[in-house]
């Protein structure tokens, strides 16, 4: 689990994160904040090895961002046989 106390993000920044639009916020004049590419890149990766993210946030608050990674057959495998 990752978690980030920053400005949190409110139900439709969470849903477009998730359908893999790119997200860009404007912090202060000049500082661009909260671009979404690490979680676009983060979902990429796990759709990939066939598990999701899931995003926790509330605006103001932070965020908490988790996934699953289910395990490689052959490591399941090994594992059974050094018990």
């Amino acid at each position: 689990m990752v978690s980030y106390h920053g400005k949190g993000m409110d139900e439709q920044t969470i849903l477009a994160v998730l359908n893999g639009e790119f997200i860009h916020r404007e912090g202060s004049p000049g500082i661009q904040t909260g671009a979404g590419l690490a979680l676009k890149i983060a979902r990429s990766f796990l759709r990939k090895h066939n598990s999701s993210l899931y995003i926790v946030s509330k605006p103001g608050k932070g965020s908490y961002c988790y996934f699953h990674l289910p395990a490689h057959k052959q490591a399941v495998l090994n594992q059974e046989l050094e018990v």
